[in-house]
């Protein structure tokens, strides 16, 4: 007589237990119910429509849980590419949580709302895609249009011009060189006479020292020369990268040039065969 009361009083404090669960799980139902977590109201009143909940808890959670059942919103997802083919291998996050690795074609329960879907797969762009559900939407089809990835392709230069690149003659490049060097120097030269001469002026103008002009002249005239040997330089380069080039008639070789650095700038010969 003593253990059946001793059996007796667990399985009492087990009953009063399933009976609070049964109550909170309804009361929490209502509220997922009203916010638009049809999902977890649906999980929450499956927990108080079981037989060891008390009848009226029961019948109530009973009721609600069919009217929720038929709201729920179900979604059949399909992907394709660009062409119309059917994509199977697809990955689908629903606002962040993943609720496909693959489209099969089966409906999808999810809330009614605003959401968010993002789906991958290999050789194709990520998409994101913005849907909004309504409440008791079965069977909605939504179709994911994934794009192909770019390949991304190396830069190939047309074999006319590469040959166009290789033929520049190597005149062009010494010419081209010694004018921007020439202009470099007379731009210096010219800039110093320009600095010494409105020194000169603020110094003692109007009455200087012939002496002191002398620097001021000579940086003048290597800035001139140089500016000379630039343009002729330029216009040499231009001429031999326009002029077109003529088949070899001798072994000697078809041009010679010959550099000779100067001071302030260089000078320049060539030779050309016929």
């Amino acid at each position: 007589m003593v253990a059946s009361a001793l059996l007796a009083v667990p399985a009492r404090t087990f009953a009063a237990d399933e009976k609070l669960a049964c109550v909170a799980a309804a009361d929490a139902a209502q509220q997922q119910r009203s916010a638009g977590k049809l999902l977890q109201a649906r999980a929450s009143l499956q927990i108080c429509a079981r037989d060891v909940c008390p009848g009226l808890v029961r019948s109530d959670c009973t009721r609600w849980l069919s009217e929720v059942e038929g709201s729920v919103p179900t979604l059949v997802l399909r992907a394709q590419d660009r062409r119309g083919q059917d994509l199977i291998d697809v990955k689908v996050w629903l606002d962040g949580t993943p609720i496909a690795d693959k489209i099969d074609g089966f409906p999808i329960d999810v809330d009614p709302g605003q959401h968010v879907l993002s789906c991958e797969h290999a050789g194709s762009k990520k998409l994101r895609q913005e849907i909004v559900i309504r409440t008791g939407d079965r069977n909605r089809t939504i179709s994911l249009v994934l794009e192909d990835l770019e390949p991304i392709l190396p830069v190939v230069i047309p074999p006319q011009e590469r040959s166009g690149l290789a033929q520049i003659r190597p005149a062009v490049w010494v010419f081209a060189g010694i004018a921007v060097a020439a202009a470099g120097t007379g731009t210096y030269f010219g800039v110093r006479a320009l600095s010494d001469r409105n020194a000169l002026e603020r110094e003692c103008a109007p009455n200087c020292d012939p002496s002191r002009l002398d620097p001021i002249k000579t940086k003048i005239n290597i800035a001139d020369i140089s500016f000379g040997v630039a343009i002729l330089s330029a216009g040499v380069a231009t001429y031999f990268l326009l002029a077109p080039s003529k088949p070899r008639t001798t072994t000697l070789p078809a041009r010679e040039v010959l550099v000779t650095p100067l001071f302030g700038g260089a000078a320049a010969s060539w030779t050309e065969r016929f």
